[in-house]
């Protein structure tokens, strides 16, 4: 039971493009505006030379739906738009160190990579283009980039820069 459940898991976040919103029950969309988490944000990547981002801001997407302790910002450089985000997540977590144990769990279009030195699973999503890198740390981090116009180059380059000490657990 619990497989079927980490695909399910790892198919909503390799295929849901994270800085979409996310169709919330009513009771959710009237909640206040909450403030990203201040340990993610400083998780996440100052803009390497020759990148702009954009305001850190709480995640969306599928994050949202499994963690309120999150960050995400998005980075750009020239027509290249990258997202990336970082969570406390238990169940995003296992979900994706799972599927990196058992690659018989990753999607299609799924493989697991070396990616700023850690073991991530790399999606890649031909129509439309769509490019996701999960990077789990200890038991309940995780970092995700994804684009639809930057090289998996760009994206390791953004993820080196990010502070995975503070993802790891304490």
């Amino acid at each position: 039971m619990a497989r079927p459940l980490a695909r399910l898991v790892a198919a909503a976040l390799l295929f849901s493009p994270l800085a979409a919103t996310v169709a919330l029950p009513a009771q959710a969309q009237q909640a206040p505006q909450r403030e990203p988490n201040g340990q993610m944000t400083n998780v996440l990547p100052d803009p390497p030379d020759g990148w702009k981002a954009d305001e850190v801001r709480l995640a969306g997407g599928v994050i949202a739906m499994y963690s309120g302790v999150s960050a995400e910002r998005t980075y750009s450089k020239g027509d290249m738009r990258v997202v990336v985000s970082a969570t406390r997540s238990n169940t995003l977590n296992k979900a994706i160190a799972g599927s990196i144990a058992n690659t018989g769990t990753l999607p299609p279009g799924a493989r697991v990579e070396v990616v700023a030195g850690r073991r991530a699973v790399v999606a890649e999503a031909k129509t439309p283009r769509r490019l996701t890198v999960q990077i789990p740390a200890g038991t309940t981090g995780l970092l995700m980039l994804v684009t639809d116009s930057a090289t998996l180059q760009d994206l390791a380059a953004l993820a080196k820069e990010a502070n995975f000490t503070l993802l790891t657990d304490r």
